[in-house]
């Protein structure tokens, strides 16, 4: 996603709770593509400086991840693309969460942000690849609407995404229990 968003002139940041892990991932979308500018910083800075954040994490991190940034991460958007999942013998497995959903899992981690999900039915590999050309469509959940439309623009800045409101956030069950199903077939 960074490096769609960085092709379509997004100003991209990638962060890392460590530093030269998200440089060395900025390097190399540089080094595939010298045209586009992508940096890579720490988490805390990037929690600090971003106007929105994307949260791409594995579901069991969110906690240790996300409760250090709550601070930094008050009055912004957040969006999800994480699925309450969990793969065992390289199957995706479906992990039960007390909220519900990973994404609800995140709002109760930063009540003081706007969540939203999205971006769960896309290919890694397809976004990965500029070659591809994308016709895909991505549901946007979000109990905020003016955060719901603002990521679904976000979605729209992507060549061939096409966002579609799901609704409140706690819909963003069902398609990230989609991702499983994707990632099986």
């Amino acid at each position: 996603m960074a490096m769609r968003w960085t092709h379509a002139g997004e100003s991209v940041t990638i962060g890392s709770r460590q530093r030269d892990r998200a440089e060395m991932a900025a390097a190399q979308i540089q080094a595939a593509h010298p045209h586009m500018s992508v940096l890579g910083h720490s988490n805390d800075a990037v929690a600090e400086r971003a106007e929105i954040v994307v949260v791409s994490v594995p579901v069991a991190a969110l906690e240790s991840t996300l409760t250090p940034l709550a601070g930094a991460l008050e009055g912004k958007l957040v969006v999800s693309v994480v699925a309450a999942l969990e793969f065992v013998d390289g199957r995706p497995k479906p992990v039960s969460l007390p909220a519900g959903s990973a994404a609800l899992e995140i709002q109760g981690l930063l009540p003081g942000s706007s969540v939203t999900s999205g971006f769960h039915t896309l290919s890694a590999e397809k976004l990965g690849d500029l070659s591809v050309s994308l016709d895909e469509d991505t549901i946007i959940c979000g109990d905020d609407r003016d955060a719901r439309r603002t990521t679904m623009e976000l979605a729209r800045t992507i060549d061939g995404i096409r966002p579609i409101s799901g609704g409140r956030l706690e819909n963003s069950f069902y398609p990230e229990l989609m991702v499983g199903m994707l990632a099986t077939l």
